[in-house]
């Protein structure tokens, strides 16, 4: 692994033995605001053409069934350890093509599959063979109905595939908020870019965030991603009124703090505003679908235990254990375990 000598923009990894494959940060292009001026410009382009398909365009196809494939196709991404934009673009010709064409339930998958690998071809460095998809399917699909549907594929999205997604504004907001350094954390960008992929991962799985623009969703990941260091960054310029506000019972957890004259600094006001400025998002749009995020990802989680005392807890488990076979106790070893990786998460939100 090798990384740029000298220089804080040099967080983007280039590994040559293994999978991770990604450029430096550049910051001529991702602080030129020419270049997001062009992202912001194009974006609209790449929005399926009706936001609402399935009820205007699909006769077959149901919402349930495009969590199910988006569970496969990421399932598929996760095990060839693709880039989360391979997933992100795939899920975005899958929705145009679904807002151009009426399609049958049974060709869902084919036409999953097909997106996959035109996206691969797009934005990895090495393409995913059309067989490897046939291996996925179980063998339901066939080479030559791979190779059709994706002559088909082109042609509906008129060969246009460079969609602008949400991932490429990443960089670009976390660039300009990086001025706000009020958290050690924050100033580790390869951080921040990684939970807000995840947040992206999970945004494009859910069908819900498909209308949306793409440099929204991007704002709204990043700054989801940020507010808990804004949040917990409670600066205040005069110790005694410091302490005075954390032994107040009314003091609340928002990233307002106090100014030296007197005044008030809200952190993530103040992030909101440049993100506002640069992209033209209206900040109340953005701070709405950062609640959406938000509860997508509680809804995600598994549920919390419910506390019971130690005693009563071995107690019972113990007889339980001692009616239950071998197999039945390894079977509820295995249902114990929490969901870690963004696949897990994703379908936990897809069953939702």
């Amino acid at each position: 692994m090798r990384r740029k000598p000298n220089g804080t923009d040099a967080d983007i990894m280039v590994s040559v033995a293994g999978d991770t494959f990604h450029a430096y940060s550049d910051p001529v292009i991702f602080r030129d605001d020419r270049v997001l001026r062009t992202l912001l410009k194009k974006e609209t382009r790449y929005l399926p053409r009706v936001a609402n398909f399935f009820a205007q365009v699909q006769t077959e196809v149901k919402a349930q069934m495009r969590k199910e494939v988006a569970e496969w196709m990421l399932e598929i991404a996760e095990a060839e350890h693709a880039q989360p934009e391979v997933f992100c673009l795939a899920m975005n010709y899958l929705d145009r093509f679904l807002s151009e064409c009426p399609i049958k339930r049974s060709q869902l998958q084919l036409l999953a599959a097909v997106c996959l690998l035109v996206a691969w071809k797009v934005r990895e460095h090495e393409p995913l063979h059309a067989q490897r998809l046939v291996e996925y399917s179980d063998f339901n699909l066939t080479l030559r109905d791979i190779m059709e549907w994706e002559v088909l594929l082109l042609s509906k999205l008129d060969w246009d595939m460079s969609s602008v997604i949400a991932s490429d504004f990443i960089e670009h907001i976390i660039q300009r908020v990086r001025r706000f350094r009020i958290d050690v954390q924050l100033d580790d960008n390869s951080v921040i870019r990684h939970h807000a992929e995840t947040l992206l991962t999970l945004c494009s799985a859910h069908g819900s965030f498909s209308s949306l623009n793409p440099s929204l969703v991007a704002a709204a990941s990043v700054l989801t991603t940020i507010r808990p260091f804004l949040e917990a960054h409670r600066r205040l310029a005069d110790p005694e009124e410091a302490e005075a506000a954390a032994a107040s019972p009314l003091s609340s957890g928002s990233s307002s703090v106090s100014s030296p004259g007197g005044g008030s600094i809200d952190y993530l006001e103040d992030v909101l505003d440049a993100v506002e400025k640069y992209t033209m998002i209206d900040k109340d749009y953005v701070r709405e679908v950062m609640d959406r995020i938000e509860m997508l990802m509680r809804a995600s989680l598994p549920p919390s235990p419910v506390p019971t005392s130690p005693r009563s807890e071995s107690s019972d488990d113990e007889e339980s254990r001692s009616t239950k076979g071998p197999e039945e106790r390894s079977q509820e070893g295995d249902e114990k375990c929490t969901p870690t990786k963004i696949l897990d998460v994703a379908k936990d939100s897809n069953r939702g």
